[in-house]
């Protein structure tokens, strides 16, 4: 009996595909607590890029909106990437471009841009975020990074419930101890 023979089968050899790189970006300030609400305060903004990899990344523009009442003065620093070719700002909105050649973000590089702003707000707290656009295949990383900044002590309004009576207490955070501020007893 003849037995057949088998036919070889082509397997195509697997193509490399690009991987985006997996982008993150962290924000802080400095001071982040101000003691007395309307003094005049000038605040260090730092935003760090990452790059977890596996791939580079192509750094294209670095965004910030500040909150109500902040300035945007200058940008003082950059580490792991180069100084931007322009910024353009309104004062409270802040992009950082950058123009061909983009600066490359190797696979497991960090990069920080350092800028200063300038607010004499009344108390409350003021948070913004910073966002990054780059190439190879990401696009724009979440704004979802905060740099909060505490001006004035909070205060904290506690109330309590014993038997048939109602107890409040005004609480204010001083250098990280609770001051009582006031306290009632309510019918």
């Amino acid at each position: 009996t003849d037995t057949p023979t088998p036919t070889p089968t082509y397997t195509p050899t697997p193509t490399a595909t690009s991987v985006p790189g997996q982008v993150t970006i962290d924000k802080g300030v400095s001071p982040s607590t101000v003691n007395t609400p309307g003094q005049v305060v000038t605040y260090t903004y730092t935003i760090t890029i990452a790059n977890a990899g596996p791939s580079t990344v192509r750094v294209w523009l670095i965004t910030d909106t500040l909150p109500g009442g902040f300035t945007y003065i200058t940008t003082t620093a950059t580490s792991g990437i180069r100084f931007p070719d322009a910024i353009t700002t309104n004062l409270q909105d802040v992009f950082w471009i950058y123009a061909q050649p983009y600066p490359q973000l190797e696979a497991g590089g960090t990069a920080t841009l350092t800028f200063l702003a300038i607010s004499s707000n009344s108390g409350g707290t003021y948070c913004n975020s910073a966002g990054v656009t780059v190439g190879g295949g990401i696009g724009t990383v979440a704004r979802d990074n905060l740099a909060c900044v505490q001006i004035g002590w909070p205060e904290y309004v506690i109330v309590a419930r014993a038997g048939p009576l109602h107890i409040q207490a005004r609480v204010r955070l001083v250098n990280g101890q609770p001051v009582i501020l006031s306290w009632e007893i309510l019918p």
